[in-house]
């Protein structure tokens, strides 16, 4: 499924920078933890496939920048 939109906002850091508590292993070994950095993407209007979209659906975003 491909929508087209717009990139409206992003957020200046992670959620994690933003925690009062530090994200620690408590086993001591390695873990990665993935960081997310919120973006809002407003899509454009008038897309067929905008009626399949669901509250909690994952998405893998493609944003082309130009300049």
């Amino acid at each position: 499924m491909t929508l087209k939109g717009h990139v409206d906002s992003l957020s200046p850091a992670s959620g994690v920078s933003y925690s009062t508590i530090d994200a620690h292993n408590a086993t001591g070994n390695f873990t990665k933890i993935a960081q997310r950095l919120p973006v809002k993407i407003s899509l454009d209007a008038k897309q067929l496939l905008l009626s399949q979209l669901r509250v909690g659906m994952s998405v893998v975003p493609t944003i082309d920048v130009v300049k």
